[in-house]
C-alpha cells in the first residue's frame, strides 16, 4: 500500500468532482489540463454518470472507448469511423466489396498481403460491424448498415475468414438489405471454399427474395 496526497485543485479531481455536480460541460473543459493518457479513465467515470456524448468530447480517448461511447450515444456515423479505423478497412472500395475467390488468388503477393491485413481487422471486430448494423437498421440509419455490411461481406467471401454463425447472419441481413447480388456471390464463394451448410442456409434466403 502506498498513500499519494492530491490537491483538490488537481485536474483530474477536478472534472469528476465537476461530472459528478452535473456540469459535464465543464469537466470536459478542464481535462485540456489533464494528460490525454488519462481521459480513458475520465471518460469512463463520465459515461458511469450518465454522460456517455459529453464524454465523445474528450480529445484523448481511444479509438475502441470512443466507438462504445458513440454507440451508446446513438452516434452511429463516428461509431462507424471508429470501425473503420479499426478494422483497417477504411479502403475497401465498394466495387471489391464481394471479391471473388479467383481474383483473391490472381492478386499480386503485396495485395493479397493488404487484403489479408483486412479481413483479419474485419474478422476481429465482426461482432462489433453486426451491433452496429442492426443499431442502424433499427434507426432508418440504412447508408451506415450497408457500409458496414460491405466489410462484412467482403470478409465472408475470403475461405475460412469467418465462422459459420457469422456467415449465416451475414447473408441475413444481405438479404434484408436487398443485397441480392452480394447475397449470391457469397453463396458462391461459400460453396467454392467448402462451406456447404452455409452455402445452402444462404441460397435459401436468396432463393426466397429473390
Amino acid at each position: 500500500m502506498c498513500a499519494h496526497a492530491l490537491a483538490l485543485s488537481h485536474p483530474g479531481i477536478r472534472c469528476r468532482c465537476l461530472a459528478a455536480y452535473g456540469d459535464a460541460v465543464s469537466a470536459v473543459k478542464w481535462a485540456s489540463r489533464l494528460g490525454r493518457e488519462h481521459h480513458d479513465d475520465l471518460a469512463q467515470f463520465m459515461l458511469g454518470m450518465g454522460y456517455a456524448t459529453q464524454a465523445l468530447h474528450l480529445p484523448g480517448i481511444s479509438k475502441r472507448l470512443e466507438f462504445d461511447l458513440a454507440m451508446q450515444s446513438n452516434d452511429l456515423k463516428r461509431a462507424l469511423q471508429c470501425l473503420l479505423t479499426m478494422s483497417n478497412s477504411r479502403d475497401v472500395a465498394q466495387q471489391n466489396a464481394s471479391t471473388d475467390i479467383s481474383e483473391i488468388l490472381s492478386m499480386t503477393a503485396v495485395k493479397q498481403e493488404n487484403l489479408v491485413d483486412v479481413v483479419q481487422g474485419i474478422v476481429k471486430f465482426a461482432k462489433e460491424f453486426m451491433d452496429l448494423i442492426d443499431a442502424a437498421d433499427a434507426t432508418g440509419q440504412a447508408d451506415i448498415a450497408r457500409e458496414a455490411l460491405k466489410r462484412l461481406a467482403a470478409a465472408g467471401s475470403v475461405k475460412g475468414a469467418l465462422h459459420g454463425h457469422v456467415l449465416k447472419g451475414v447473408a441475413l441481413r444481405l438479404a434484408n438489405h436487398g443485397e441480392l447480388t452480394r447475397l449470391s456471390d457469397l453463396v458462391n464463394n461459400l460453396i467454392t471454399v467448402g462451406h456447404g451448410r452455409e452455402a445452402a442456409f444462404a441460397a435459401a434466403i436468396w432463393e426466397i427474395m429473390h
